[in-house]
């Protein structure tokens, strides 16, 4: 019965922008969200309605009708000057494009040529090994990754940067897949379940890096139904309000660990502190309504406790640092490498010392996916093995620490926290 009203549900969300096959929609729905696609990410380059006069860029009006492959290579991968949006373009809107451009935006009918190009070149041929993993489009693997990632992810018109983005790249080249990002604005909760939920039930993707493993964040939400974040690409007539079917989840082998450090700042002169008991004299500020919050409050020595300084979450927090808020900060240290990347001059510095509680970090996947999940288990550990994803953290200047037992999801309780320091 769930499964039957999850299939009726997805028909529905097809009329707010669900995935679709092109071979689903009439050339006049095909040029509708085209149109949408075309305004938001070509006219800027290539002119309103494709009103261009070459000069600049490629006059799209005089773009050859049979020539559905070349333009499809073109807009994935880029050609000159054009940036490729193979990582921001959904399955099913390269198709849209082409049916808005061979109609020269709307304005005629769609020529024979193009639609012969279109359905004797939209087939995609799976890579070997491939097709026993199912995907939101078949052949690719679509990994959900948040614009405002920090050091972890971040998009870029020719692509994206970030440990995430790169261990998300080289785990579909381990799985014989061609790679799509689906990028949004990651908004948390207090149930870790639901935005991963919801992202991969709308169909959005496949895999949303960064989950953590913890028994609190796998199964179903603790809610039947959820909203989508903000995402890139969104159809115009999309509502928040709209609400999704939210399915269990489970987290594939972790690839990273996310700890906390002492940032420290130049008041704190040499010294580095061996733990929350060695700050004496020291003014210690954390961030209210974290992790760090809690650990200040069970763990930290009663006096140092007393006279800690809470303060607003965000990425402001480091930069009240820079100006002397305080002369030691307890703060996840992918939160101090992406304050690093923004300020290359920056007077903080991480010290050596780590809390000893960590949380491991894999990808999110549907429950229902296990073949995904074991086959994305084994080509992660691959990965950590071989050294690529210390390699991709070095690239990307974030520190990286590997995943430590237990690898599978843990259970974090009060006393368990109470307990370190």
């Amino acid at each position: 019965m769930v499964r039957g009203l999850l299939l009726g549900l997805a028909a529905l969300l097809a009329l707010f922008g669900a995935p679709a096959m092109a071979q689903d929609l009439s050339v006049d729905e095909l040029v509708a969200k085209g149109k949408s696609r075309y305004s938001r990410m070509c006219s800027r380059c290539h002119g309103a309605q494709m009103r261009n006069s070459g000069n600049s860029s490629f006059d799209l009006r005089k773009f050859p009708a049979e020539e559905f492959g070349r333009f499809r290579s073109s807009v994935t991968d880029g050609k000159g000057r054009m940036p490729s949006w193979g990582d921001v373009l959904r399955p099913g809107d390269i198709e849209a494009l082409w049916a808005y451009v061979t109609t020269q935006a709307g304005s005629r009918d769609m020529p024979e040529a193009a639609r012969a190009a279109l359905a004797g070149d939209e087939a995609v041929p799976e890579e070997e090994g491939a097709a026993a993993l199912e995907t939101v489009a078949p052949g690719v693997l679509t990994v959900c990754l948040a614009r405002n990632g920090g050091a972890m992810s971040g998009w870029r018109h020719d692509g994206g940067v970030g440990l995430d983005y790169l261990v998300s790249r080289a785990l579909a080249e381990a799985l014989n897949l061609r790679f799509a990002a689906a990028w949004y604005e990651a908004e948390g909760g207090t149930d870790p379940r639901a935005e991963a939920a919801a992202l991969m039930s709308y169909g959005l993707c496949d895999l949303v890096p960064a989950h953590p493993l913890l028994e609190s964040a796998v199964g179903a939400p603790s809610v039947p139904f959820g909203q989508m974040p903000e995402w890139l690409g969104q159809p115009d007539q999309w509502y928040r309000r709209n609400r999704i079917a939210l399915e269990p989840i489970a987290v594939t082998a972790p690839y990273r660990r996310a700890e906390m450090g002492l940032v420290l700042a130049p008041s704190a002169g040499e010294r580095d502190p061996a733990g929350l008991g060695d700050l004496g004299g020291l003014r210690l500020a954390y961030q209210g309504n974290t992790l760090a919050q809690l650990v200040v409050r069970m763990s930290a020595p009663p006096d140092l406790r007393a006279d800690a300084q809470a303060e607003p979450p965000g990425a402001g927090f480091l930069w009240r640092m820079e100006t002397g808020l305080a002369d030691a900060a307890l703060i996840e240290v992918g939160a101090y490498d992406f304050h690093r990347r923004q300020n290359s001059v920056t007077g903080l510095r991480l010290g050596s010392w780590r809390h000893p509680l960590g949380i491991n970090l894999g990808f999110a996947v549907l429950a229902r996916q296990d073949a995904l999940r074991q086959a994305a288990d084994a080509a992660l550990t691959g990965l950590l093995e071989s050294g690529q994803v210390a390699a991709f953290a070095a690239q990307s200047g974030v520190h990286h620490v590997p995943p430590r037992p237990p690898l599978g999801p843990a259970t974090l309780t009060m006393a368990a926290i109470a307990r370190l320091n």
